[in-house]
């Protein structure tokens, strides 16, 4: 029973089988803390209490009624107000890869991968209710069954690829590392770039997380998001003054984004104005 959310207590804490980790929380009254994912999707569920969750500025609570999927990689601000018990599943890469081999499910060409897109779901929901049930009882038994646990977290794997919802994220759990990295970064464009910020979302240190990338992509990490935010530059220039483009992308030095800008283009913001859209 872990009764924060300290990731490495979390390595040693939980029940194992061979499609998913099962780690229970048991969190006392007036707890706050942020919640990370790393490289596994989680279903988070309660069993006693609930959760005030922030996502995106927006603040509210969820109980036994509802579960919060997670992406792999995504941090959730919880506030919890009276003391609170959950169970959350983490997801192996078999049990996605397995359900989809075994359904014939046709996997997207491209997926909508977004380490923000946390999805609350209706435990109510047709065809979930039943599962759940079943999962929660065979996981909170004295006694419990590695095989109809995974049997149940099969159905419920299949139950959320077929809600349009959390398809994107159940998919997503077999994009390749590099694949996601490059999903948050198109997905952040605007907002400053680190890669050792980056490097310690997939838990990798950052020279490695910087090779892996340039051997993968070409590029560096850094050039390579200069090269989407200078793209997108060019479509916000269309609209909108050289300072406010550069502050818009997260270059907080108009000089060093017009430097930056030049360097790809040959010409600097306000010529390019001149040239592409008064003429």
């Amino acid at each position: 029973m872990l009764h924060s959310f300290d990731h490495t207590l979390e390595k040693y804490h939980g029940f194992e089988t061979d499609y998913v980790k099962l780690l229970y929380y048991d969190l006392p009254a007036h707890y706050t803390g942020t919640y990370q994912t790393f490289g596994y999707t989680r279903f988070c569920t309660i069993l006693e209490g609930e959760k005030q969750i922030t996502l995106k500025n927006r603040s509210f609570n969820y109980n036994k009624t509802q579960s919060l999927l997670l992406p792999s990689y995504s941090k959730v601000f919880m506030e919890i107000e009276q003391p609170t018990k959950a169970l959350v599943f983490e997801l192996n890469d078999r049990l996605i890869e397995s359900v989809i081999e075994k359904a014939h499910i046709q996997t997207k060409q491209e997926i909508d991968f977004n380490p923000h897109k946390e999805v609350l779901v209706n435990n109510f929901e047709e065809n979930l209710q039943s599962t759940l049930q079943e999962l929660l009882l065979n996981s909170n038994s004295a006694h419990k069954e590695p095989f109809l646990i995974d049997l149940y977290m099969q159905k419920l794997i299949y139950d959320l690829l077929h809600i349009e919802t959390t398809s994107d994220i159940v998919m997503s759990q077999n994009m390749n590392p590099m694949d996601k990295a490059i999903q948050i970064m198109k997905s952040n464009i605007e907002a400053p770039f680190s890669s050792k910020a980056l490097a310690e979302n997939f838990n990798m240190s950052l020279s490695n997380f910087s090779h892996t990338f340039k051997k993968y992509m070409g590029v560096a990490p850094n050039k390579y998001m200069h090269q989407l935010k200078m793209e997108r530059a060019k479509l916000l220039l269309t609209n909108a003054c050289v300072t406010e483009v550069a502050f818009e992308l997260g270059y907080e030095n108009p000089s060093y984004f017009i430097r930056l800008f030049k360097e790809y283009y040959s010409i600097t913001p306000k010529q390019y104005q001149l040239r592409h859209i008064n003429g």
